[in-house]
């Protein structure tokens, strides 16, 4: 036996963790620091749980045989999940193979309730922490507890505002001592620089995701309460030079759509992001009270103001080469909700055996008080607003219990056949809506079943634009001509 053989131990990087779900026959190893899964073989599986920095080579080979051997160490390399070393050295518990019952990819996870600002949208009714206030420190070992028996893989960080939490560096700390990837956070921006919390991100072996919200310059300080926009713009500028990747949501109002958000451009493009991405606020929480017919802080954007608005951004946007990714609304986006890793996608086509909700299908939410929810959405949905709690149901129960699946396992077929969409079902433009957001389907019609008239509506009327042919992908499918969809609106809307 060769000595060079005797002498090397194939061992997982630090950063791979195995992961199984053997009651849906799936086997994977996971890259935590890169938020990729793949997908194996179960005798791959097999092959990487030997892989422990124990066994020498030789060792693999008497029991997989030299030739599998050598070809899966040069796969598996080359996937950047394994490695040789010359002497022994165990992997950390946490790389080593389990097993679990339910598959979640990922948990979008509102550490508190509370808030220093008061948005006028505010789907959460902050900042009086109305679902909840910061759980204590063992409760919120006890919800990651639960996450890692679950193979949870990653987390989105959300709040209320989340930086307000006193121990917000110890909790980013103790997920990345976890090795559970945390893909992004969304904040309000003003706490950031406060006692440097940018900080907590260091010793990640990856760049997060930051999502700071921002709706215009002046506009931005009476709809979020807000004394001075600069703090936001220099924790945005702060977290670019800290290199993390950074995107900017922007909700879109009537106040806002015509003077304030176009001429946020100049500044989107001059500080650099990643992503913009613009969308009109559902008609949940604060801004359902704020937008009821007979308020006169009625400021819900209609369909053609939010076109004009998309389009005088996307011409621009083309025009200079599409300096950012840019998302808007329901009827644009280009290439990545995610800004680095294409896995976090939502699929591409629907078809009716699609599942309504196919980008959320295996994310869970969990609110401040340790309710689970199927989308953040979700909280005041009679018949939707509670499927258990994370800390005294735990989550693996939770996941498969009727109440969780009557939301998750909603496909497009079902709602093809629900009253009111009959006209979905010939729809041309059925596999890019999927009948549309279930959330906004609520917000608009009080079913969570109906299509989305909104979106709807401005797809019919406007979806061309943003979709001509030389600006598609290669092999894409045809695209319907303006006719056929104006034809589509009048059988969808007729009275």
């Amino acid at each position: 036996m060769e000595a060079q053989e005797t002498g090397i131990y194939p061992r997982l990087d630090d950063s791979a963790l195995l992961r199984s779900w053997s009651n849906i026959g799936k086997f994977c190893v996971y890259d935590s620091s890169g938020d990729y899964l793949f997908k194996l073989s179960q005798k791959e599986y097999q092959f990487l749980t030997q892989c422990d920095g124990m066994h020498t080579l030789s060792e693999l080979y008497a029991v997989n045989g030299k030739i599998p051997t050598k070809a899966y160490l040069e796969e598996f390399q080359k996937l950047g999940v394994l490695t040789v070393i010359s002497e022994k050295k165990e992997i950390n518990g946490i790389n080593k193979a389990h097993d679990s019952k339910v598959f979640v990819r990922n948990a979008c996870w509102l550490i508190t309730g509370s808030c220093n600002l008061a948005c006028k949208h505010c789907y959460m009714r902050a900042p009086e922490g109305y679902w909840g206030r910061p759980l204590d420190w063992e409760k919120m070992c006890r919800i990651l507890d639960e996450f890692q028996k679950c193979n949870v893989l990653s987390i989105v960080i959300t709040g209320g505002e989340p930086t307000s939490r006193s121990d917000f560096a110890k909790l980013v700390e103790e997920i990345n001592r976890r090795k559970i990837h945390i893909r992004g956070m969304n904040t309000n921006g003003t706490l950031l620089l406060k006692d440097n919390k940018l900080k907590a991100f260091e010793n990640l072996p990856y760049t997060p995701d930051i999502s700071f919200s921002l709706d215009g310059i002046e506009f931005h300080k009476q709809f979020r309460g807000v004394a001075d926009t600069t703090l936001i713009l220099d924790a945005i500028k702060a977290a670019i030079s800290a290199g993390m990747h950074v995107s900017i949501n922007t909700s879109l109002t009537k106040s806002n759509s015509k003077n304030e958000v176009p001429h946020m451009y100049d500044t989107i493009k001059s500080l650099g992001i990643d992503a913009w991405k613009i969308h009109y606020p559902n008609r949940i929480g604060r801004w359902k009270d704020n937008n009821k017919d007979d308020t006169t802080d009625h400021d819900a954007i209609s369909v053609e103001e939010e076109f004009a608005t998309y389009k005088c951004i996307f011409d621009r946007w083309i025009s200079e080469g599409k300096p950012f990714h840019l998302s808007m609304g329901n009827i644009f986006r280009d290439g990545k909700c995610s800004v680095y890793n294409e896995q976090n996608e939502e699929v591409d086509m629907y078809d009716p055996s699609t599942y309504a909700c196919d980008y959320y299908r295996d994310e869970v939410v969990v609110m401040p008080d340790g309710r689970l929810l199927g989308c953040n959405g979700l909280m005041e949905i009679p018949g939707y607003e509670y499927t258990g709690n994370i800390l005294l149901d735990g989550l693996e129960g939770t996941w498969n219990g009727a109440a969780m699946r009557k939301f998750k396992d909603i496909t497009v077929e079902d709602l093809l056949d629900v009253k009111g969409n009959e006209a979905c079902r010939e729809c041309p433009l059925l596999p890019d809506c999927g009948t549309g957001c279930r959330i906004a389907a609520y917000a608009e019609t009080g079913n969570l079943l109906s299509r989305d008239p909104h979106m709807c509506e401005i797809m019919l009327k406007h979806y061309s634009y943003f979709q001509e042919e030389d600006r598609r992908p290669a092999g894409s499918r045809p695209l319907p001509t303006q006719e056929v969809l104006m034809k589509q609106f009048e059988r969808t809307f007729k009275k």
